[in-house]
Parts: C-alpha cells; sequence; structure tokens
C-alpha cells in the first residue's frame, strides 16, 4: 500500500485529484515515560449534572515541570466570502437554526469523568494555520524551504496524515470542533445532542451564538474556554479572520454561562482576544499577551489559540499550490519559527507544549469535497518539554489509528487523529478532563519523563 508521505510528495508534485471512498485522560509512569492514558485512579472527579451544574472534589493542582530569513510575505487577503458565495454543503439554511437564545435546553445525562493529578505542562498554545494541506507542507519540508515545519518533525511528535472533519471541510465548523470536541455534523447512532451543529462558514453577526443558532438540542456549548477559564487559568484568542468573533461572543456575558468550578472567575471566557488581517502584527500582539497572561499564572492551567489565514486566504484567491500559497506557507513557517524561539527563551513559556494543525486543505480553489485527501488530509504537530522527539504522532498515540490511504467516516471504530482531537489532548496535557459532552475523547500520548534527556525543545 501507497505511504501517505509518499501519496501526499506525488500529488503536490503532480496536481492530481484522488478521490477515495469516551475515554477520559489519566496519567500512568512507563519505565522511561509518562502515559497519558485512560482510566487513572485516584484522582480527580467530576459529576455533571443534568442542569449542567458541576462538583469537584480537587486532589491536585496543575503541576509546572521542572524544567531563518523570512520569506516574501506577498500572501493574499481577498475578501470573505459572503453567505451567498459559500457552497450548498458548507451552509446551512436559516429554516433550519434558530436565532432566538435559548436559556434552557433538554436534560444532559449525568457523567462522571476523572483526571490525573500530574500534568506534563502549564501552557498548551493551539496555532491553526488556515488551509494547511499536508501535502504542500511535505514538498517544502522535502525541498528545504519549511525549516519550522521540519523543526516540529525533528523536535516533536507529528503526523502528516491526520484528517479534518469528517463532513464537513470548512473554517468555522471545524474551528468550533477543535475548541468543543464535537463533532460538526450529526453522527449516525449516536444521540442527538452529540454534533456542535454549527455549519454555517460566516459570522451572522449581532446576538448569533454556537448555542442559538448550532444544535438546537444543546441549551450550551462547551468550549475548553470553559474548562480552563473556570479553574482560574489564562485563555487567548487570537485570529486573522472576523468571523472568529463568533467565539468571542458565544463565550462572553450575556451568551456565556456562570463559572461553576470554584471562584467565580467571571463570564468572560477568553481573557484576551484579538482579530488581525496583518499576521506578522497578530502573531506579535498575540505573543505580548501570551507571555503576560501565562506568567499572571504560572500554576495554570492556560489554554492559548493563534490563528493564521493567509494560506487559506491565498488558496481561494489564486490556488492551492500556487506561487502564492507556497509564499503564505512559507510565512507561516517563519512566523511559527519565531513563536518557537519565544517560547524556548521565555521563563514563563518555557514549558507551553505547541500543537500545530489546520481546519481543512484545498484543491484548486477551494475545499469543500470532503472525498478528496487533498482537502481532508492535514497535518497534526505537538512540540515542546516532554514531548518525544522525531517521532510519528501515531506510533506514540493511543486511542487512534493510522488511516494509510482511507477517508474513514466518523461513525466507525478506530478513528485518526483529527482536528476535533486538539482541544482535548491540550487539557489532557495538563492533567485536565475533557470538554463537557465532547466526543472528540480518548487521544493519548506516550510523553516523557520531566527531567528526561532527551526531553525539551531542542534547547
Amino acid at each position: 500500500m501507497t505511504s501517505a508521505r509518499a501519496r501526499a510528495s506525488r500529488l503536490a508534485r503532480t496536481g492530481q485529484s484522488k478521490e477515495s471512498a469516551c475515554d477520559v485522560f489519566g496519567l500512568r509512569r512507563t519505565t522511561s515515560a509518562l502515559l497519558l492514558a485512560v482510566a487513572a485512579t485516584g484522582c480527580t472527579t467530576i459529576v455533571i449534572d443534568a442542569d449542567h451544574t458541576r462538583t469537584e472534589q480537587r486532589q491536585t493542582a496543575i503541576a509546572t515541570p521542572t524544567a531563518g530569513p523570512s520569506p516574501s510575505s506577498a500572501s493574499a487577503s481577498p475578501t470573505e466570502k459572503s453567505p451567498s458565495d459559500v457552497p450548498p454543503d458548507a451552509a446551512v439554511s436559516d429554516a433550519s437554526t434558530t436565532d432566538v437564545a435559548r436559556e434552557a435546553g433538554p436534560a444532559a445525562p449525568t457523567a462522571t469523568v476523572s483526571v490525573s493529578p500530574v500534568a506534563l505542562t502549564n501552557s498548551v498554545m493551539l496555532i491553526s494555520v488556515d488551509g494547511l494541506a499536508a501535502r504542500f507542507v511535505d514538498a517544502e519540508i522535502t525541498a528545504g524551504s519549511a525549516p519550522t515545519f521540519a523543526r516540529l518533525q525533528r523536535e516533536g511528535s507529528w503526523t502528516l496524515n491526520a484528517r479534518c472533519e469528517a463532513r464537513i471541510s470548512v473554517t468555522l465548523p471545524n474551528h468550533t470542533s477543535m475548541i468543543t470536541g464535537r463533532p460538526a455534523v450529526t453522527v449516525p447512532d449516536l444521540p442527538a445532542e452529540t454534533n456542535h451543529g454549527y455549519l454555517e462558514n460566516f459570522d451572522p453577526g449581532d446576538s448569533t451564538t454556537l448555542h442559538n443558532r448550532g444544535n438546537p438540542n444543546l441549551a450550551y456549548v462547551t468550549s475548553i474556554f470553559d474548562e480552563v477559564h473556570d479553574r482560574g487559568g489564562f485563555t487567548a484568542l487570537y485570529a486573522g479572520k472576523s468571523k472568529f468573533l463568533l467565539f468571542r461572543r458565544s463565550y462572553a456575558a450575556p451568551a456565556s454561562r456562570v463559572d461553576l468550578l470554584g471562584p467565580d472567575d467571571g463570564r468572560n471566557k477568553i481573557d484576551s482576544f484579538d482579530v488581525l488581517e496583518d499576521t506578522s502584527a497578530l502573531v506579535s500582539e498575540f505573543m505580548e499577551a501570551v507571555e503576560t497572561g501565562v506568567g499572571a499564572h504560572p500554576d495554570g492551567p492556560n489554554f492559548t489559540m493563534l490563528h493564521i489565514r493567509d494560506t487559506d486566504s491565498a488558496g481561494h484567491a489564486y490556488g492551492w499550490g500556487t506561487d502564492p500559497y507556497i509564499q503564505a506557507l512559507e510565512l507561516a513557517d517563519y512566523l511559527i519559527g519565531g513563536v518557537l524561539d519565544a517560547i524556548a527563551t521565555s521563563e514563563p513559556l518555557r514549558n507551553t507544549v505547541v500543537i500545530v494543525t489546520t481546519d481543512h486543505g484545498g484543491i484548486d480553489l477551494g475545499h469543500y469535497n470532503t472525498a478528496l485527501h487533498e482537502v481532508v488530509d492535514i497535518p497534526f504537530f505537538v512540540w515542546g518539554k516532554g514531548i518525544p522527539r522525531g517521532r510519528d504522532l501515531y506510533s506514540v498515540s493511543q486511542g487512534r489509528k493510522d488511516p494509510k490511504d482511507e477517508i474513514p467516516m466518523d461513525a466507525i471504530a478506530n478513528q485518526p487523529i483529527r482536528n476535533g482531537d486538539a482541544g482535548n489532548l491540550a487539557l489532557s496535557l495538563m492533567g485536565l478532563p475533557a470538554i463537557e459532552g465532547s466526543l472528540h475523547q480518548g487521544l493519548s500520548l506516550e510523553v516523557e519523563a520531566p527531567g528526561a534527556d532527551d526531553a525539551g525543545t531542542g534547547e
């Protein structure tokens, strides 16, 4: 069978289109590593009641472990598509949604989850490079034109054979899956309240939130921002597209819910937020905010998220794989390199683990056909102290299976790593339970024991 890497290289060269037909994280010691695994014992227990209130007996705090030249930035910034420009499979009609905020919803079943009293890190950063097709990352690494992505491979665990959401491959639904751990579209034979249900790829504005325009069976769509903020941690979201204002509105008063855990940290679940189309300025402001915020919360947990728009913008304007697209990819590579350097030299950030992935790939001028490898094959990198170096991500993971050349749906067992795993993976690395109501659970990584010789960020 052709390897995913070989297939990606071939498709990058030829542009050929190829079609193809809940557990919680704990921590246990292995001989030379820690394994983020399922069903730890002696853990913090959280009970989620039918009315969405919680009780938590904490047995631990977050433990802080011991310790190129810029490419051309000629990336495009075309105008965002209006609702009428979005293909039918990338949006839902107003008739299937409601604009009225729901004060209450159907009772949720009681669930009990547990989390290990040990954490690898006090801080996780998620970087989403919009429209970052795996085959072009592979081609640029091979050509020596993406030194940062090569560094992520060399110093972290990675795969170029992850998948986006199984049934929809556009920006807002996939990013919503990242932060909620829920699939976007209803999964056959699963409860109606499983998916987040936000299928539009634009922000209608006004009072629209994930809670009142997504799945009508959900009164509230819990996010990783809730889970971290309500435990007294720092959160941030900096994005290159104004449509991400949907998230700010969804997780701020009056749409957000009250703090359910410990002291009241308020209803603004995202502590620091901004939208800038100038990506270099965006990254600079983001890193300044992150260093300040994480520095003020040294015990964590801290979750920060950066969205880089340029590859997607260039793809829609000029085509995936064109010179402007490759320039945008190289710009992202350069800027992420600066982020990694800052983490390695910053005292507040030096234990931060970085996850780099994307919402979808793309082909020609779009990314709407989920039957195409060019659209659904995505990279997924994990980098930082304690993350195994130079390892295939599937080889150090439990709970996921390399799909090889297949495009598996979400209703089968043995799921691939998906971008929707990012939020719960971040929580597990901080020793926290999965997002309330999430389906994308069970991805667990072997991580090096603190102080192991080969643990670290390349310092």
